[in-house]
């Protein structure tokens, strides 16, 4: 065993100080004070158990870089999920798995570059709004959004996009085709109805 750890105590009212001995101001520690650190860069399936009613969840601002299959399917209400301003650059082909419920997925700010699978949104049939600005998106997928019948409200601002296919509609985000520095700006309105926002410099 190594030498004991001791913890100053330095709440205690000034009036006491005259009255307290000195050796109880010096106390061996029964346990750490303070929790191990948590590893904020990813979460597995258990992290979330027990939390079923759970409709909102925050997760912003933390230095998580990806996220593995069936992350979140122990919050089967979850309607909003934040994930912005991570650093999260791979997505698992089933992150999103057991979120059929979700209306409100925030992954802005983050460092994808491409998003591979065609149904990695797939278990998203309820998805009405869906924020990826301010990635490093180059390329979507075909077909990426063909399982969300219900999205009405897409953000791509700040990537390097020039096309989007979405449903049988191919919507010219960038139409400077030496790829010199040019700023789109929307919203545009594709055929089925989606509103897609962006800014663009492709």
């Amino acid at each position: 065993m190594g030498a004991p750890r001791w913890v100053r105590l330095m709440v205690l009212p000034r009036v006491l100080w005259g009255s307290v001995p000195l050796f109880f101001l010096l106390l061996p520690a029964a346990e750490s004070i303070c929790p191990e650190p948590c590893d904020c860069q990813q979460h597995h399936a258990a992290s979330f158990s027990g939390l079923s009613s759970l409709v909102k969840l925050r997760l912003d601002g933390n230095e998580l870089g990806s996220l593995g299959d069936s992350t979140f399917s122990g919050l089967p209400n979850l309607l909003y999920l934040h994930l912005e301003s991570n650093r999260i650059r791979w997505l698992s082909r089933g992150a999103f798995t057991g979120l059929a419920k979700l209306r409100f997925l925030d992954l802005s700010g983050n460092q994808q570059s491409s998003l591979r699978h065609p149904d990695i949104f797939g278990p998203l049939r309820s998805l009405h709004t869906l924020l990826l600005a301010s990635n490093s998106l180059q390329q979507l997928t075909g077909g990426l959004f063909q399982h969300l019948p219900g999205l009405a409200k897409l953000s791509l601002s700040g990537n390097r996009l020039a096309h989007l296919q979405v449903g049988g509609s191919s919507l010219v985000l960038c139409e400077d085709a030496l790829n010199r520095p040019a700023k789109g700006t929307g919203p545009s309105q594709s055929k089925i109805g989606l509103e897609v926002i962006f800014e663009c410099y492709c």
